[in-house]
């Protein structure tokens, strides 16, 4: 586990401590000495708070992915924004729970996460939910943007950087900005990556 708040990682480690069912194998407070322990992959499930003192935690869970792949990792945090929890599962988080959630259940919720299921707190699948219905919504729409926007968001969605795209369309990074924003108005997102997903969805590129 890693943790920064004392009052929490002990709690969380006296919970684990005396269940009969479970057992700790590390605990620590920041993401460099998280990394340390990562490399050893002698941990089946991984708790990872994201605002760590030193580094974001999704540096502590990219790592334990690619390190132990057959780990369970869940996100344990007390804010469930959207771009958190979707960078957090990106990153090969298998679950997200705020920490209000975990004292009456913790021991169940790591056992969940073993057996393969993707424990996250209610509330944040509600939002996940909204979120989704929102996007099939756009879904069934016509494609809003001109062929610039299009090629804009092709670029962007493949992974180049704003000047990357500037550069390869022979624009500013001004315009390019302009041209983003227009594609997240006209889609009803704020990121590139909803907006490709409803691009994808449609067939407006592939």
């Amino acid at each position: 586990m890693v943790e920064d708040h004392n009052e929490f990682r002990l709690h969380f480690e006296e919970i684990i401590l005396e269940s009969s069912e479970c057992s700790l194998a590390w605990s620590v407070g920041t993401g460099k000495e998280a990394l340390d322990q990562v490399k050893t992959c002698d941990f089946d499930v991984l708790l990872c708070d994201l605002n760590l003192p030193d580094m974001n935690g999704i540096a502590v869970v990219e790592a334990a992915n690619a390190l132990c792949p057959d780990s369970n990792i869940m996100i344990i945090s007390l804010f469930g924004d959207e771009a958190s929890v979707i960078e957090s599962l990106g990153a090969g988080a298998k679950g997200y729970v705020l920490k209000n959630d975990l004292p009456n259940n913790l021991i169940r919720t790591i056992q969940d996460l073993t057996l393969g299921h993707s424990p996250i707190s209610p509330q944040i699948a509600r939002g996940l939910l909204r979120k989704f219905h929102l996007i099939e919504d756009s879904c069934d729409k016509k494609n809003p943007l001109t062929p610039k926007e299009s090629l804009v968001l092709q670029l962007l969605a493949a992974g180049k950087s704003l000047k990357a795209t500037a550069q390869e369309l022979g624009n500013s990074v001004a315009t390019i900005n302009g041209y983003t924003k227009s594609i997240y108005r006209k889609l009803g997102v704020n990121s590139k990556m909803q907006a490709a997903y409803i691009a994808r969805q449609k067939g407006w590129f592939k």
